[in-house]
C-alpha cells in the first residue's frame, strides 16, 4: 500500500518536473550502427546512471519519436521499463568493492526472463559544440567525474539544448540468460555487459579516465622494467639508487600528459572560431571508418606534416565528432613557461628529439606508450619528424614508429591500429615564413616562436582545410605479412631481429598510404600546371585546358583520390582568390612572380606522385622519340626506384609493369602520345604537344639532380 502511494506520489512528481524542464531540452539522436530504436513491447531502457534530468530527457525524446514510453509500468509488474547502472560500493566486513544490480532488474527478470530487449541509452551534454554560447558551459561538459543531483542540474541549465541521446545496439536477455544460474548470476552478466558497453563508448567519445596524473607517474617510477634499469645502473650504489630514481620521477613528470576537459573545451572554442573564420572549415573523409575501430582498439594516428596547424586540425575534428582526444607527442622545444602548460592540458606529451646515452629516459618514454595503449589511449605523432618545407612527404624518422612496434608487441592480447591520416590545405598559413627556405636558404631548427610569425597572414583568404582518413593499418597483420611468425615480447624494451625491417617498413607503408589518400586541393592542381609550364605565365583558355588534362591524369589513378572541386573554372577562381596567380585583363593571361613560384612548387609537391608515371613515359619518349612496350618498361626501370623514395611514390614495382599498360592505354586515348604497330611516340597533334611537354617537364628536375 505505501509502495503504491509513493510511486502515485512520484509519478505526478515526475509529470510536473517534465512539463516544466522539457522546454529546456533539445537533443539530438544517435543510432550505433545505424541500428533504431526497438519499438518492442518488452523494450527496457537501460541508463549509465540514476539521474531524474536524463530519465526526464529520454521521456521527452521516445515521445518525440514515438517509441515506447520509458515511464510506461513493465508488463504486468508495477515498475516503469526504465532502469539504471549502480555506482559500486565499498563493503567494510569484506573490505573489497562490490557491483550493485540496477533496482528493479531481478523483479524484471523474474517476470520474462528470455523476452526482454534491453535498449541501453546513453547522455553527452555540450557535445553539439556549434550550439555552444558560453565559456562557463565548457565547465559542464562530459567527464569522468561523478555526478550529483546538483550537477544534473546545473548540466540541464547550461548544456540542455547541445545534448546528444545516443541509442546503442539493444542486448536481447536471450542471448545473456542461462538457464543453469540463479536470478542474482544473470542479472550480475545482464551488468556486467550493459557496464562494458557504457565504458567503451564513453572512452571512445571523451578517452579513458585521466583524472589521476600524480598516479600514473608515479606508477611509471615503480615499473618493473624502470626498477630493474635503475637497479643496474646504480651498481649497488644507495645513494646513486636514490638519485636514478628522482631523475626518473623528474623524466615522467617532464613526458605524461595532463589533460583537462574545461581546457580542451576553451581550446576548442578558439579553434572553432579560428577554422570557420580564418579557413572555410575543415572537410574531412573517412572517419565513420576509424570511428568503428576506436571501441576495439587503441589507435595510433600518424599525419603527414606540412603546417603548425596540423595538430590542431586532428584534435578539433575528433573533439567536434564526439571521439577520444588524442595523446599528441610535442616536442619538447615547445614545453616553455604558460604555453607548455596549455598544450599539456590539451593533450600534449613531450619528448626530447634525441635520447644519446639516456637508456632512463627513454624506458620512461617506452613504459609510458606501452601503458597510453594498454589504457585504451589513441596516440598520435608525425612520422617525418618535423614539417615538410617542399610539399613532399619527408623520409620517416624510426624512433617513436620502434616503440610503437615494440609497445604493441609486449601487450600481448591488446589490439592496436595505426591510421594513416593526409592533411592537406588550400594555402598553409606559413606560406610567407617558408618562402626563404623554398628559395634556398638553409633550413633553421624549428621553434614555437615561429608561428608567431604567420599572423601576419590571418587577414588573409586561406581556403579550405581537408583531413583524409587512411586505410587502418593491424599492427598484428602487418607483422604477419613481414614474415614475423611469433612477434610477442616480453618487455617493450627489447629489440629483436625482425625490430629494424618491420620498423622500416611500417614508415614505408605509412608515408605511402598518405599519399595514396593524398587531397587534389585547387591550389595543387592549378600549382601543378603552371610549374610544369615552366615560365609561370599561360593562356586563360590553355589554362583551363590543362586543369582539366591533369583532373583526367588523377581520376584514373590508383589510390582513394579526393578531387574536392571537379570544375575548371571553380578551381581557377579559387586559386585566384587565394593570391596564388594574378591575371592579366588585356593580356588574358595568368602568371606569378619568383615568390609565388616558390609557392606554387611547395603545392605541385604536395599531388606529384600521381602524375610521375605519366611523367616518366613521356620523358622517355621524348629522348627516343619512338618505344614500344618493353623499351619503355625497361627504360622506367631504370628511373622508377630512385623517385620512388625521393617522391614516396605509390606504385610498388611488382606493380610497374601493369600501372605502365594502364597510362600507356589513357595517354593514347586522349592523344597526348600516339600508337602504330605497337610503338609510341609523342603526338603530333599541334594542341596536345603542350600537354606533352607540361607532363614531362614535371619530374625532369628529380632526375637531373
Amino acid at each position: 500500500m505505501l509502495h503504491n502511494i509513493r510511486g502515485f506520489f512520484y509519478s505526478k512528481f515526475f509529470f510536473l518536473l517534465k512539463n516544466l524542464l522539457s522546454p529546456l531540452i533539445s537533443f539530438e539522436i544517435k543510432f550505433e550502427e545505424d541500428k533504431h530504436p526497438t519499438k518492442d513491447l518488452n523494450v527496457v531502457y537501460v541508463l549509465p546512471e540514476r539521474s531524474l534530468i536524463e530519465n526526464i530527457a529520454l521521456s521527452v525524446c521516445c515521445e518525440e519519436n514515438k517509441l515506447v514510453s520509458p515511464d510506461e509500468l513493465f508488463g504486468e509488474t508495477d515498475i516503469p521499463r526504465n532502469i539504471s547502472l549502480r555506482r559500486p560500493v565499498f563493503d567494510n566486513k569484506e573490505h573489497k568493492i562490490k557491483r550493485r544490480l540496477p533496482k528493479n532488474l531481478k523483479t524484471i527478470l523474474e517476470h520474462h526472463k528470455k523476452e526482454i530487449a534491453f535498449q541501453p541509452v546513453s547522455f553527452l551534454w555540450g557535445k553539439s559544440p556549434d550550439k555552444e554560447k558560453s565559456l562557463f558551459k565548457l565547465f559542464f561538459s562530459p567527464s569522468w567525474a561523478v555526478s550529483s543531483p546538483i550537477k544534473n542540474l546545473f548540466k540541464l541549465l547550461v548544456n540542455g539544448r547541445s545534448l546528444i541521446i545516443t541509442f546503442h545496439k539493444e542486448l536481447k536477455s536471450m542471448d545473456l540468460y542461462d538457464n543453469k544460474k540463479d536470478l542474482n548470476q544473470n542479472g550480475l552478466t545482464v551488468n556486467r555487459y550493459i557496464r562494458a558497453l557504457f565504458r567503451k563508448s564513453k572512452q571512445a567519445s571523451i578517452g579513458p579516465d585521466i583524472s589521476h596524473r600524480r598516479t600514473l607517474v608515479k606508477s611509471l617510477v615503480r615499473d618493473k622494467e624502470v626498477r630493474k634499469l635503475i637497479n643496474e645502473l646504480s651498481e649497488g650504489s644507495p645513494r646513486q639508487k636514490k638519485r636514478l630514481k628522482k631523475r626518473a620521477l623528474r623524466y615522467a613528470n617532464e613526458i605524461c600528459s595532463d589533460i583537462n576537459y574545461p581546457t580542451v573545451r576553451i581550446f576548442y572554442r578558439g579553434l572553432t572560431w579560428f577554422w570557420n573564420t580564418r579557413y572555410d572549415g575543415i572537410n574531412i573523409r573517412g572517419l565513420e571508418r576509424i570511428r568503428a575501430e576506436a571501441k576495439e582498439n587503441s589507435l595510433v594516428f600518424v599525419p603527414c606534416h606540412r603546417s603548425h596547424i596540423d595538430y590542431l586540425a586532428l584534435s578539433y575534428i575528433l573533439i567536434k565528432e564526439g571521439m577520444m582526444l588524442p595523446q599528441i607527442a610535442a616536442g619538447i622545444n615547445l614545453n616553455i613557461p604558460i604555453i607548455g602548460k596549455i598544450l599539456r592540458n590539451g593533450g600534449a606529451f613531450y619528448i626530447r628529439r634525441s635520447f644519446g646515452g639516456r637508456k632512463l629516459y627513454s624506458t620512461i618514454l617506452s613504459q609510458y606508450i606501452k601503458r597510453l595503449m594498454l589504457r585504451g589511449n589513441s596516440i598520435e605523432f608525425f612520422p617525418e619528424g618535423g614539417r615538410s618545407r617542399t610539399g613532399l612527404s619527408l623520409k620517416p624518422k624510426p624512433g617513436l614508429l620502434s616503440m610503437t612496434l615494440r609497445s604493441f608487441a609486449s601487450l600481448k592480447i591488446q589490439k592496436v591500429k595505426v591510421i594513416p591520416i593526409y592533411i592537406g590545405y588550400e594555402k598553409i598559413i606559413e606560406g610567407s615564413s617558408y618562402l626563404s627556405e623554398l628559395m634556398g636558404k638553409r633550413k633553421r631548427r624549428e621553434n614555437f616562436l615561429d608561428i608567431t610569425k604567420v599572423l601576419k597572414d590571418f587577414n588573409n583568404f586561406l581556403g579550405n582545410a581537408y583531413i583524409n582518413f587512411g586505410n587502418p593499418i593491424d599492427l598484428g597483420d602487418f607483422l604477419k605479412n613481414q614474415g614475423v611468425k611469433n612477434y610477442f615480447l616480453e618487455s617493450a624494451l627489447e629489440k629483436p631481429e625482425w625490430l629494424l625491417d618491420a620498423t622500416d617498413n611500417l614508415g614505408e607503408k605509412v608515408i605511402r598510404e598518405i599519399n595514396t589518400n593524398a587531397v587534389f586541393t585547387s591550389s595543387s592542381i592549378v600549382a601543378t600546371v603552371m610549374v610544369s609550364n615552366r615560365s609561370f605565365t599561360i593562356n586563360r583558355n590553355d589554362l583551363i585546358e590543362r586543369i582539366e588534362f591533369f583532373l583526367s591524369l588523377i581520376q584514373i589513378s590508383n589510390g582513394d583520390v579526393w578531387i574536392p572541386i571537379k570544375d575548371s573554372h571553380e578551381i581557377l577562381k579559387k586559386t585566384e582568390d587565394l593570391g596564388l596567380i594574378e591575371y592579366d585583363k588585356y593580356s588574358k593571361t595568368y602568371s606569378a612572380d619568383k615568390e609565388k613560384q616558390a609557392l606554387l612548387n611547395f603545392y605541385k609537391n604536395n599531388s606529384i606522385h600521381f602524375f610521375a608515371i605519366f611523367s616518366l613515359i613521356c620523358i622517355s619518349l621524348k629522348n627516343s622519340n619512338s618505344q614500344n612496350k618493353t623499351e619503355i618498361f625497361s627504360a622506367l626501370n631504370m628511373t622508377y626506384p630512385y623517385l620512388y623514395n625521393r617522391l614516396s611514390l605509390i606504385y610498388k614495382k611488382s606493380d610497374l609493369e601493369e600501372v605502365i599498360s594502364e597510362a600507356l592505354k589513357h595517354l593514347t586515348t586522349i592523344e597526348i602520345i600516339s600508337e602504330n604497330e605497337g610503338y609510341y611516340s609523342p603526338t603530333k597533334i599541334s594542341e596536345k604537344e603542350g600537354m606533352f611537354e607540361s607532363i614531362s617537364n614535371l619530374v625532369e628536375e628529380y632526375l637531373e639532380t
